[in-house]
């Protein structure tokens, strides 16, 4: 399957784009974040550096990363609201082991906003981060807006995969539902609602409530992908049908019907897929258009796409093919918060408009966004295990024996302790 990492035989982390975790999405610091990003494909060694990686993950919503390994999991990047699970909320610009979970065997992991989720072996699911609004699940510590340490999630019967939103959570159980929990103002929950309520009986003004419980999303069965953007949700069944929800601005739910938002499980029409991914306000589809409701065609199927694919011009309100990768053999995509990166035959191919920190990986003097595909030049040749994408960063598992061109090695700095700040305050958020 196209969503499963590819074992490699001498596996090596290799990243581009910021590295500045605290200091993105502050235009103050742009210049800083920039003198500190990996421009061009850079090893990420360190603590990774005698372990074999099997899976990195991150996602559109995430500014931190998770890698599984053969001696744990590893986690580095943004955890201002402690969604490293490392116990505190200071920020690890390089790996670090997840220590709490070196118990467990942790087969499929997370990564939202402010909050991760481990799935493991013996199907439990762990938690932490940021659960003001819900996203870690019915915490212990409930009054506790940050969780700093996995807490195990109860309510999903026997955990297979997960996926996060910015402050949601998504996992199939091993008979192929689905349970959902966390923020739900979109309906990107898919339980029928946005979950919100009147304040007071004498006023208009909206606001929603967190459902920290896990349910089961009623009409999906035989799920075996799902994957999540900031505030929507996509689900692939194993006989190849397409459901999404939640946020439909730009089209992103590829209904072809508006923009509204979409409080349950909505199946895609005329089409059947074999992977899919989700990015900041779009998604993809590796697969097929059936007419008259013929049988799913022969062959691998091609890349479609549908959202707000490019800002400067009209979004995709429904799946159209992305011809400039008809003929490729994709075997690992991922879609960050603005960008796709993806493994074809011996290439490393990425695009993404509104880049500026290297997440494309063209090299100093490269390009910093590209609206249409293009390989990746340092990465020619090489054989990739997976890929990630994240918040302006994007992360490979590449064969070190396979790798053409001699990368330089990042050295991480040291971890820096944030500044103490108060408690934050307030129990929902408004509508809007």
């Amino acid at each position: 399957e196209l969503d499963q990492p590819h074992s490699l035989t001498n596996p090596v982390v290799v990243a581009t784009g910021a590295t500045e975790w605290d200091k993105l999405g502050d235009v103050k610091q742009a210049a800083l974040v920039k003198a500190t990003s990996l421009f061009g494909p850079t090893k990420m060694l360190g603590a990774l550096a005698d372990v074999k990686v099997s899976r990195v993950i991150s996602g559109p919503s995430a500014s931190h990363t998770i890698a599984l390994t053969d001696a744990g999991v590893f986690v580095w990047g943004k955890n201002h609201m402690g969604q490293l699970g490392l116990g505190d909320e200071m920020t690890r610009p390089g790996p670090v082991e997840l220590t709490a979970l070196s118990g467990e065997t942790i087969i499929h992991a997370a990564a939202g906003k402010g909050h991760s989720l481990f799935v493991t072996a013996s199907g439990k699911l762990y938690a932490c981060g940021c659960n003001k609004f819900g996203a870690v699940g019915p915490a212990p510590q409930k009054k506790k807006e940050f969780i700093s340490s996995p807490v195990q999630v109860a309510g999903v019967p026997y955990a297979v995969r997960c996926s996060a939103g910015a402050d949601f959570s998504m996992v199939i159980d091993r008979s192929g539902s689905v349970w959902s929990f966390g923020w739900s103002e979109f309906g990107q929950l898919g339980m029928g609602t946005d979950g919100s309520y009147n304040t007071s009986a004498s006023s208009v003004k909206m606001t929603f409530e967190a459902e920290r419980n896990p349910s089961r999303v009623p009409g999906l069965s035989n799920v075996v992908q799902l994957v999540c953007g900031p505030h929507h949700t996509v689900a692939l069944t194993s006989a190849g049908v397409c459901y999404t929800w939640g946020r439909g601005a730009y089209g992103t739910l590829g209904h072809d019907a508006g923009q509204d938002d979409v409080w349950a499980p909505r199946q895609i029409q005329n089409f059947l897929f074999r992977s899919i991914n989700a990015g900041g306000m779009w998604c993809t589809g590796i697969g097929w258009r059936v007419y008259n409701g013929s049988s799913k065609p022969q062959g691998g199927g091609m890349l479609h796409m549908w959202g707000r694919i490019n800002p400067t011009k009209d979004s995709w309100m429904y799946p159209k093919p992305e011809y400039e990768l008809q003929g490729w053999n994709i075997s690992a995509l991922s879609c960050g918060n603005n960008h796709v990166a993806l493994f074809a035959d011996d290439s490393v191919i990425v695009w993404g408009t509104g880049c500026q920190f290297g997440e494309l990986g063209f090299g100093e003097g490269g390009p910093k966004s590209s609206a249409k595909p293009k390989q990746v030049d340092g990465l020619q040749g090489s054989v990739v295990g997976d890929v990630t994408c994240g918040v302006n960063h994007t992360v490979y598992i590449v064969e070190q024996s396979q790798l053409t061109d001699d990368l330089p090695e990042w050295v991480a700095p040291e971890p820096v302790p944030p500044e103490p700040k108060a408690e934050g305050k307030g129990k929902g958020k408004g509508k809007g």
